[in-house]
C-alpha cells in the first residue's frame, strides 16, 4: 500500500514507498532507544553498585545505592517488556 499520498511538509518520507519500510524504520528506532536505554539502566547499576561498596557504613550512601540498583533492574525490566511488546505488535500488523 503506497503512502505516497500522505503529506509530507518536512520530506522526511521522501525515501519511504510502502507501509512496510515505515514498520521498518520505526522498528530500527524503536530498537535503537530501547538499547541506549539499557545502556543506561546498565550504567546505573554497575554506579549504584559502587556506591554500595564504597559506603563505607555509610546509610546515606549504601541507601541510595540500593535504590539506584532497585530503580536500574526495574528499568531493565520495563526496557525487557518494551522490548516483547514492541516485536508483537510489529510482527502481528
Amino acid at each position: 500500500m503506497p503512502v505516497s499520498n500522505i503529506k509530507d511538509p518536512l520530506n522526511i518520507m521522501v525515501k519511504i514507498k510502502t507501509l512496510e519500510e515505515v514498520f521498518t524504520k520505526a522498528n530500527s528506532l524503536v530498537d535503537g532507544a530501547i538499547g541506549l536505554s539499557a545502556l543506561v539502566a546498565v550504567a546505573v547499576l554497575i554506579y549504584s553498585a559502587y556506591l554500595m561498596i564504597t559506603s563505607a557504613g555509610d546509610p546515606e550512601k549504601y541507601s541510595s545505592g540500593t535504590k539506584g540498583v532497585v530503580g536500574a533492574i526495574i528499568g531493565l525490566i520495563i526496557v525487557a517488556a518494551a522490548k516483547m511488546i514492541v516485536n508483537f505488535v510489529f510482527k502481528t500488523v
